[in-house]
């Protein structure tokens, strides 16, 4: 009895470790690309083509690193939230502002399917979607990635003085459903999980400090569109 109880006990803590996982979109109108790659362990990359800047998510601690003409300057998102609530700016326009996300039933993508929403206009809502969010678990690492790049651009907009949008807000209540298969045009192709090298999430500098931030490094920061 004792050699099962064993038994049993060393087959439920032995379930197999969560393998790495790389999603890779593509603008449907063009050449830009979205790479999210997630280790494992739970590290994580969200790098877009034609930007300067990444995010990198590593030992629980998210991050965005600029490439700035002297060199890449690093700087961690909750620092970034915290400047947001101290610092104001000249509000920047925004197309989304006046717009409501709404609910449009199930659609399918290449060889995913999920739920989509589109953006309600005067004339009515939009013909292509904004976003469309699967609920398959096996791609759920990759909706964590999607919510902490909306995260970082929710607070550089506060940081530049700009409320956020109520469709933006939206837009992240539906992104913790699930992942996205479809986000404003960046379509998701094909997931693989080949190994991922570490140093994929390795910092290329020191963080800048909260002080540093308040002290004008934030004046080299170019913040992502929403």
């Amino acid at each position: 009895m004792r050699f099962l109880i064993l038994v049993l006990l060393l087959v439920g803590c032995s379930s197999p470790a969560r393998a790495d996982l790389t999603a890779h979109y593509r603008h449907v109108d063009g050449s830009g690309t979205v790479r999210v790659e997630v280790a494992g362990n739970g590290d994580a990359r969200f790098e877009m083509s034609g930007q300067p800047w990444r995010l990198i998510h590593r030992s629980g601690v998210s991050y965005v690193v600029y490439l700035l003409p002297g060199g890449p300057l690093v700087a961690r998102i909750d620092d970034l939230r915290q400047l947001a609530t101290e610092h104001g700016g000249e509000p920047p326009s925004l197309a989304i502002s006046s717009m409501r996300l709404v609910p449009r039933g199930e659609v399918r993508m290449g060889g995913f399917s999920g739920r989509a929403y589109h953006l309600q206009m005067p004339d009515g809502p939009t013909s292509r979607p904004q976003l469309v969010v699967s609920q398959d678990p096996a791609l759920a690492p990759i909706g964590q990635a999607w919510l902490r790049q909306i995260d970082f651009s929710m607070a550089m907009l506060r940081a530049r003085g700009a409320p956020v949008p109520d469709a933006v807000t939206r837009i992240r209540e539906v992104l913790t459903t699930g992942s996205p298969i479809y986000y404003g045009g960046q379509q998701l192709q094909r997931i693989d999980n080949a190994a991922i090298p570490a140093e994929r999430f390795r910092l290329p500098a020191e963080p800048v400090t909260l002080d540093e931030l308040r002290n004008g490094a934030a004046q080299s920061f170019l913040g992502p569109t929403v």
